[in-house]
């Protein structure tokens, strides 16, 4: 980095976790290795969020297991880095999880000793777009990218003076935590859109009714009803690539249509179920009652082109009685679903059936007085959708905050300066001297990554040499012994196999997509 403030100094990831500091991967753990009931905790990849501890994996070991492989046991207070995505570096403080752990080869251990860096300032560099960015550009491989241990090492990272780091942590967890209660209240809008929407809803439909209005069943104020075709009437078989369009359950959304959820039949088949054909304006209803009555108008692009499959009921009201839009309103009103959901209490499906639907009661007040109504529900919701749609707009704006937070902090703008700090070169030069007095000590760790790849390097190279071109890398591990119920640990033996040799030149690895453009694939050759 370039133009540092005062006091300021680029310094090695691993010289500033202090004098008598740990920086060392995780352990090589197979699956042969762990055990369900084991006491120690395998901390995974899963569990490395960007700036917080996920605690999503439940693997195992035993202490002797632990013991026997020397495994690194974590502290309260650790810095662990993945060294795999997604996204790739990203960092965060292991807390205390109730029990002993250990975490696996991908993920860094950055530990410090009492002189060194603030184990909360080395988390937030880490995460910051910068050392991403750096970390990505030193990273190998191609479908698999990984940094290596080594290079994490030597990552160069701004360091304050201990004190200013210590006045911009504080500020920086200050700032974060509103924006974190700014960012959670925020992501609760669509909950809070549903909530609102419904509660204007309610208001208009579960009144008491007044001598303007009246209780008429839905099969005297419709045109026809009908459900969609069963059995033999219409398979899935039937099914084309382009042509009519057939309505699922899985179109049938909350007062909405789902147009994403695309399935077709041919001109002939649709011909054949003209009983069923759908016009614009017609109410669908999703027999299943779950958590919500689904319910929905057939949109203008359908007219006259889409039937209902089976469980999609169709309600075509008589226009002179009744406002489509009205009646939609208020069978997707909570007032509804509290109704139906005591007509399929304790049934293993809970759906109704037509005649069911056919019988349920509306409220109806005039046909102008109907349309006065959904005037004023579809202001309301208008109003709701936009104060939404700037909600998710301030959400997007947090996101950015928080980069901002930290940028500034990183140019040495978010606190001020002191010139009495004592300089972060000062800290680093006493590091160094108490690490050249201290004798060298050697941890010894469990040779088997290393011995396993030797072994299967010349197997690798072997079959590279033999394919004398470009091999697919799922055809390279069956001739490296690779079969269905190999553990991940072997098939990552490959990956490092692989890494360490593109690094030395002697293979070339590149990814090729399918024709359809989808599926990537390892392509690898032998090269030197």
């Amino acid at each position: 980095m370039s133009e540092l403030p005062a006091g300021w100094v680029d310094a090695e990831l691993e010289l500033i976790s202090g004098s008598k500091s740990l920086v060392t991967d995780g352990d090589w753990v197979e699956s042969k290795d762990q055990d369900p009931n084991g006491d120690v905790r395998l901390i995974q990849l899963a569990d490395i969020g960007d700036g917080f501890f996920k605690d999503k994996s439940s693997r195992f070991m035993t202490s002797d297991n632990a013991e026997m492989l020397n495994c690194t046991f974590l502290q309260k207070g650790d810095v662990l880095i993945a060294r795999m995505p997604d996204p790739l570096g990203r960092a965060c403080i292991f807390p205390d999880v109730g029990q002993s752990a250990v975490t696996v080869v991908d993920v860094q251990i950055w530990r410090a000793s009492a002189d060194g860096a603030l184990p909360e300032w080395v988390v937030n560099t880490i995460n910051s777009p910068n050392l991403r960015k750096e970390i990505e550009s030193q990273s190998s491989g191609t479908t698999r990218k990984r940094i290596s241990g080594a290079k994490l090492k030597k990552l160069l990272v701004p360091l304050p003076p201990l004190a200013e780091q210590k006045r911009i942590v504080a500020k920086i967890e200050s700032l974060t935590e509103k924006s974190r209660i700014a960012r959670e209240n925020l992501a609760r809008i669509d909950t809070l859109t549903k909530r609102y929407k419904q509660a204007i809803l309610k208001k208009a439909f579960s009144g008491e009714l007044t001598a303007d209005w009246r209780r008429a069943d839905i099969a005297s104020v419709a045109e026809k009803t009908f459900d969609g075709p069963f059995g033999s009437s219409l398979k899935t078989a039937d099914y084309t690539d382009a042509g009519h369009r057939v309505v699922r359950l899985e179109n049938i959304g909350h007062l909405f249509f789902k147009m994403e959820k695309e399935t077709y039949v041919s001109n002939a088949k649709f011909q054949t179920l003209a009983k069923h054909i759908l016009k614009c304006g017609d109410i669908l209803f999703s027999s299943f009652v779950d958590e919500e009555v689904r319910v929905c108008q057939v949109p203008k692009e359908l007219d006259n082109n889409a039937i209902n499959k089976a469980d999609c009921f169709c309600i075509r009201l008589d226009e002179a009685q009744t406002d489509s839009r009205f009646v939609m309103y208020q069978l997707g009103s909570s007032t509804t679903y509290e109704i139906l959901k005591d007509l399929v209490h304790g049934a293993t499906r809970p759906r109704i059936n037509l005649k069911q639907l056919k019988c349920f009661e509306l409220k109806l007040p005039s046909l102008l007085k109907q349309k006065e109504i959904v005037t004023c529900i579809e202001a309301a919701f208008a109003k709701i959708d936009r104060l939404a749609i700037e909600a998710k707009r301030a959400l997007h704006l947090v996101d950015r905050l928080d980069e901002k937070i930290l940028a500034k902090a990183f140019r040495g703008e978010l606190v001020p300066q002191d010139p009495e700090d004592e300089p972060a070169s000062v800290l680093l030069e006493r590091i160094k001297a108490e690490r050249a007095a201290q004798p060298k000590v050697v941890r010894k760790k469990v040779s088997r990554k290393k011995t396993e790849i030797s072994k299967m390097a010349k197997t690798v190279l072997d079959a590279l040499k033999e394919a004398d071109g470009w091999l697919e890398s799922q055809r390279l591990f069956q001739l490296c012994g690779v079969k269905d119920g190999t553990s991940t640990g072997e098939i990552e033996l490959i990956y490092q196999q692989l890494l360490d040799l593109e690094r030395q030149n002697k293979i070339e690895i590149k990814a090729v997509r399918n024709k359809d453009d989808i599926k990537q694939t390892d392509m690898v050759r032998f090269v030197a």
